[in-house]
């Protein structure tokens, strides 16, 4: 959500947000995690937790699946990770310019066992981007 905010803010918290975003994306890559979990981080909540739900929270760190024992049970990586993964493939391909090499880390999307059109068309950009 906050990228979309990006065009709103004034320049010095554009590029503060913008290196937030960076940090978050290199900490978290979108083809590794499925949550970032509640452990690390600020609290958000606009209301008191129990002591005994923080405790739970506090021992909930980042997950490279959905674990089916906290109610996942449709799939094992959130299917919005999936779009949210092509949209900056395809970001990093045409407006950064990366190379192939970078590029070609991201072409395996944990949800999908074959390649889909998402698939096939990071593996356009990735191949496009080549000398």
């Amino acid at each position: 959500m906050l990228i979309r905010a990006l065009p709103h803010l004034p320049a010095d918290l554009r590029e503060q947000t913008r290196a937030y975003i960076r940090t978050e994306f290199e900490a978290y890559p979108l083809h590794r995690f499925a949550h970032i979990g509640w452990r690390d981080g600020a609290p958000r909540e606009i209301f008191d937790l129990p002591p005994e739900a923080m405790a739970k929270l506090a021992a909930f760190g980042p997950q490279t699946s959905a674990d089916p024992r906290r109610g996942y049970t449709r799939w094992a990586f959130p299917p919005q990770g999936n779009y949210a993964l092509y949209r900056y493939v395809q970001a990093k391909a045409m407006i950064l310019k990366e190379p192939y090499e970078e590029l070609v880390k991201y072409l395996d999307v944990p949800a999908f066992w074959r390649g889909d059109l998402y698939y096939i068309d990071n593996l356009c950009a990735a191949l496009e981007s080549r000398p």
